[in-house]
């Protein structure tokens, strides 16, 4: 039956001494054989034919004779077969006495041929007979008569209940005749180890008779008539020596399991008295100390084992004092009892009987009945010193211990021999205790303890076995086979075999036992440091897997365990308005990211280890991209070995490493951008406007107005966020065009499209700034913002399926030309121009990401979904803001086009994930509305006595209007003709609001241009005390003058019918 303590793998049993035997081969056989040839001969007997008998057909049986090379008084042949049969005639129910014959001296024999059968109570019992190959076998007695002693019985049919009986001869006699067969004297060779004999056989005929017994050979000349002389060898093993408890074991512990606890800083003896663990072990039977002891005894043998060891020689053929001082070492005559002292056994728990027999179990109260055996009961043995009961292996004459650490490397071996004479060899105590810090295990044997020391956090796993007396390795069976010349290995090999069998170290000859000495400690003894892990993630995964090594102190951490905290930009369109971390309420998170157990030499714990399966995986159920914070937490490899009032406090068993850095803030390491792995969703944009901003300044004599055209507005509808935290809006432009002077220059931004679809993309999370160069950034996975080329192993980690695509897509398709690839963009980049019907300075052409100075974040080499991969793009990211009150979302974008008078621009818009994996950063793209952008105004007027001077400065256009001709000349004046006036205006009190300022004077502002950039001037006088009363203004207007269809409800607003005037810029300065 198997069970949880049954190996998967176990080798064959030990084989056991059991004398020697004479076998033939295929016996069955040549019985067969035999029988029908004697079939064949009792037909011709019966048909009375002549028959020719042989000598096989004659034979009864065997008597065997040893030669014992070794015997004491000199070398000479034993037979086995010397008996002596003593008859007593008599009724055994009569009441008068029994005769008693003479005895009689003769030999007995064996039979030839001896089958079996199956007992008939068998349950599937047949007629077949079994005959065994072995002729005759000797085991050190006589094959003629009985051994002493008890016999083995049918269970419960023996003394006591038990198996074993001694057998008494006139038990039962129904007959008139009693027969005891004894040995001859003196006539019994001697089977010890290490004697040499051989063996001869005559036969016995069917009358009983054979050649004598001589003690010499029966024929000088046939040699062959003896086997070859074999010497008598060892076949079992020497047994491991005995483990004896001495105190109760605590949490963890076993019998081959010795531990002591300490923790970092702490002694093992200060920690067993500490608070913590006092009131742990509050009502336990037992506490904690300073050391954990066994007792270590020789193995048990045998009466048979000491004899054949020739151990109680002086019992045979000695004087009769020499006989009762050999048997007195064992037994008392008196009593029948052993001689040896017993030392003191308690049991566990309390309430645990002793068994009546031997291997019975501890049971509970004195009832041995076997339903109230005890699991997990034991005894132990409190003594300091204990006294064997029994008679040891005469060959285990000490013990070796060889420790190894968790990673198999050996760290101590030390033999130790078993004080005093056979049979009173004296067990000796092995302790564990606490090793100095820093040093390696350490095993010492003085004043009869094996002392053994370990650092904190060691644990050494030792196997332990015996030792045999030297000069005795030539007599074990195994040794003359290992060493046989048809197999022996090479000389070298044979010594260091040697030499391991006599160091207890060679399993065939001393098995061993494992024994495991711990040092625990209830934490780590260091803080981890996952500083160098990084999170890595592929196309489309909704989860992350990590790279790298956290730094701990493998030997007692036996777990990683990894948290993450993060917070959320979450935007559900149920909800009244997006929780964003902008508004204060972002969505808080909290997750185990990923854990393993450590093995004891992963000091730098690699998180992923494919030669043990180890993935280190976080799963989110979604591709957004999430800023995280994450430290990894250290469990103590030892929390088996706690109690579980300490064992189960997180707190009391684990090391945490600090999040904060010494100043309080969250150290940058720990902090990791994980990618989105997928696209965003499209960007649903509303509609837009045109947008510009005013700075003033209105304090002092000379005041200042500046409106900053070139604004665009985007209403986008919700919801947001579909990447996750910070995805933005970006402007998509072509690539591999050179920014304006003033910009410090960028090759990442001005690579070619053949160079840009050759390398990985290049992300910043920074805005591009003027007269600085580009920022430099690590891969988009890193939480380091700034711009770089990924390597290629990085390349492949951040790409992943998108990699393979592309790969497959070029192997599919050739690779298009520039031309081509400019082509394939025009619908999905951003486009400007002039207005047609006005002459300006023209814009660059194509913007670049400098044309949008309000951006936070660029891009360049990111794929579209809807073209070629070959094809790449620039991006601009914007932010995008919430607007409360109208529920949408708004992006703010500045386009500077140059001194161009109110260009035409086509925005091409995507949602943007600056932290993305390639070929995930940008969404489908959106093409808005041509918009025109408003240009810029500067106002400024100084205040003196009497007057105000008024200056505007700004760019502007031209255009045929300018002539008041019609049609328009094809090549019109190159000037501004755009008309700036200026109007003194007071207040009325009796009409608020804008409607309320009339108009007292109005002058037309004159125009110095330098090309299309004008500086329109002019003065205006002011009335006495407009300064005082706060009841003026200036109301400055530019008038745009254009040709227009003339329709009948549209009445000229000048002379010509063709022409129309629009006012494009208007500001006031009160006064």
């Amino acid at each position: 039956m198997r069970n949880l303590d049954t190996p998967s793998n176990t080798g064959a049993p030990a084989l056991r001494t059991g004398g020697f035997a004479l076998a033939r081969d295929r016996r069955g056989d040549a019985l067969l054989l035999d029988l029908k040839d004697r079939a064949d001969k009792n037909t011709k007997i019966e048909s009375h034919a002549d028959v020719t008998f042989d000598a096989e057909d004659l034979i009864r049986g065997y008597r065997l004779d040893v030669f014992d090379q070794d015997t004491p008084g000199g070398a000479r042949w034993f037979t086995l077969h010397d008996r002596t049969t003593q008859h007593t005639a008599g009724d055994p129910t009569s009441k008068d006495p029994p005769l008693k014959l003479p005895p009689i001296h003769d030999e007995g024999y064996v039979k030839s041929t001896a089958a079996s059968s199956e007992r008939q109570d068998h349950p599937n019992a047949s007629d077949d007979l079994y005959l065994h190959e072995t002729v005759i076998a000797w085991d050190g007695w006589s094959l003629a008569a009985p051994p002493p002693g008890k016999a083995i019985v049918e269970p419960g049919e023996g003394d006591g209940g038990g198996s074993l009986a001694r057998i008494d001869p006139a038990a039962g006699q129904k007959a008139p005749l009693l027969s005891v067969v004894s040995v001859g004297p003196n006539s019994l060779p001697r089977l010890r180890v290490g004697h040499h004999y051989r063996m001869r056989v005559r036969t016995v005929d069917l009358a009983g008779n054979s050649r004598g017994f001589s003690q010499k050979s029966l024929d000088p000349v046939k040699p062959y008539l003896e086997s070859e002389q074999q010497p008598y060898l060892r076949l079992e093993p020497v047994p491991s020596p005995t483990v004896l408890r001495r105190h109760i074991d605590t949490e963890g512990e076993s019998l081959e399991y010795l531990l002591i606890r300490s923790n970092g800083g702490i002694s093992a003896s200060d920690y067993a008295s500490s608070d913590d663990v006092v009131n742990a072990l509050a009502g336990k039977p037992y506490k904690y100390g300073d050391d954990s002891q066994r007792h270590i005894a020789p193995p048990k043998g045998s009466a048979q084992m000491a004899e054949q060891e020739s151990r109680l020689e002086a019992a045979f053929g000695g004087t009769p004092a020499q006989v009762n001082s050999a048997l007195t070492k064992i037994i008392d005559p008196a009593t029948g009892k052993k001689t040896i002292a017993q030392t003191t056994i308690e049991v566990f728990p309390p309430g645990a009987s002793l068994p009546n027999q031997r291997g019975g179990g501890l049971s509970e109260g004195a009832d041995d009945d076997a339903k109230n055996k005890l699991a997990g009961a034991y005894a132990y043995y409190p003594d300091a010193q204990l006294v064997l009961p029994y008679l040891p292996d005469p060959f285990a004459s000490g013990m070796a211990l060889t420790g190894y650490d968790l990673t198999g490397n050996e760290v101590f071996h030390i033999e130790v021999p078993f004080a005093g004479e056979w049979p009173a060899l004296a067990p000796f105590r092995i302790r564990l205790s606490e090793g100095a810090e820093g040093t390696t295990p350490q095993a010492a044997f003085q004043n009869g303890i094996l002392e053994v020391a370990l650092a904190k956090a060691d644990v050494v796993r030792a196997t332990l076995s015996s030792l045999f007396p030297d000069g005795r390795l030539e007599d074990f069976a195994i040794w003359h086979w290992m060493s046989n010349a048809a197999t022996a290995p090479q000389p070298g090999q044979i010594d260091d075999l040697a030499k391991a069998a006599r160091a207890g170290r060679h399993w065939m000859f001393t098995p061993y036992r494992k024994v495991t000495f711990t040092h625990a400690v209830q934490q780590p003894l260091a803080v981890p440091d996952m500083t160098k892990v990084i999170p890595t993630r592929v196309l489309g995964a909704t989860y992350t897997d990590f790279e790298g090594s956290i730094v701990n102190h493998a030997k007692s951490t036996g777990r990683i365990d990894v948290p993450a905290e993060w917070t959320e930009d979450v935007d559900l369109v149920t909800n009244p308005e997006p929780r964003m971390a902008a508004l204060g309420n972002a969505v808080p998170h909290s997750a185990h990211a990923f854990g393993f157990d450590l093995m004891p030499d992963e000091d730098q714990a690699e998180v992923t280890r494919a030669d043990v399966g180890r993935i280190s995986r976080q799963e989110f159920g979604d591709t957004k991209y999430r800023r995280i914070t994450y430290h990894s937490v250290a469990t103590t490899r030892f929390r088996e070995f706690l109690p579980a009032v300490i064992a189960n406090d997180p707190a009391k068993i684990q090391q945490v490493e600090q999040k904060q850095a010494p100043d309080g803030k969250t150290k940058p390491l720990l902090v990791h951008d994980v990618p989105s792995s997928a696209r965003p969703a499209h960007a649903d944009v509303m509609y837009s406007i045109p947008t510009f901003r005013w700075e003033r300044n209105d304090e002092g004599s000379i005041r200042t107005h500046i409106r900053h055209g070139g604004g665009i507005r985007l209403w986008l509808r919700r919801p947001w966020f579909s990447s996750g935290d910070g995805e933005q809006l970006g402007v998509l432009l072509e690539p591999g065009i050179r920014l304006p002077p003033g910009w410090m220059r960028s090759p990442a931004l001005e690579q070619s499209l053949g160079e840009l679809a050759a390398r990985p993309p290049l992300v910043s999370s920074e805005p591009l700034l003027r007269g600085v160069p580009a920022p430099i950034r690590q891969p988009a996975h890193s939480s380091v913002r700034s711009l770089t080329v990924s390597s290629s192993a990085q390349s492949r980690r951040l790409s992943g399926v998108g990699r393979a695509s592309r790969a497959a897509l070029a192997g599919a398709f050739p690779q298009p030309t520039a031309a081509d690839l400019r082509r394939m963009l025009a619908p999905y980049v951003t486009m400007w121009g002039t207005d047609p019907i006005w002459d300006s300075a023209a814009p660059d052409q194509p913007p670049t990401v400098a044309a949008f100075p309000d951006h936070v974040s660029y891009a360049t080499g990111l794929t579209l979904d809807e073209i070629s991969p070959y094809a790449r793009v620039t991006v601009a990211g914007h932010e995008v803001h919430w607007d409360k009150d109208r529920g949408l979302w708004y992006c703010d974008i500045t386009v500077d086009a140059g001194d161009s008078y109110y260009p035409f621009v086509r925005l091409a818009l995507a949602r943007f994930q600056p932290h993305s994996v390639i070929d995930a950063h940008l969404s489908r793209v959106t093409v808005a509305d041509f918009m025109q952008l408003v240009p810029n105004r500067t106002a400024r007027v100084e205040i003196g006595s009497g007057s105000a001077d008024i200056t505007v400065t700004g760019f502007s256009g031209t255009n045929s209007a300018v002539s008041a001709e019609f049609p328009p000349r094809e090549k019109p004046v190159v000037q501004p003709n755009t008309t700036m006036q200026v109007a003194l205006q007071r207040r009325r009190a009796s009409i608020p609001g804008d409607l309320g300022w009339e108009r007292l004077n109005e002058i037309t502002l004159e125009a110095n241009f330098n090309g299309f950039n004008v500086v329109w001037s002019g003065s205006v006088a002011l009335p006495e005390g407009a300064l005082e009363t706060h009841q003026h203004r200036l109301l400055i207007t530019e008038i745009e003058t254009f040709f227009r269809d003339q329709s009948d409800d549209d009445p000229a607003v000048i002379t010509s019918p063709f022409l129309r005037e629009r006012v494009v810029y208007a500001d006031a300065f009160e006064l």
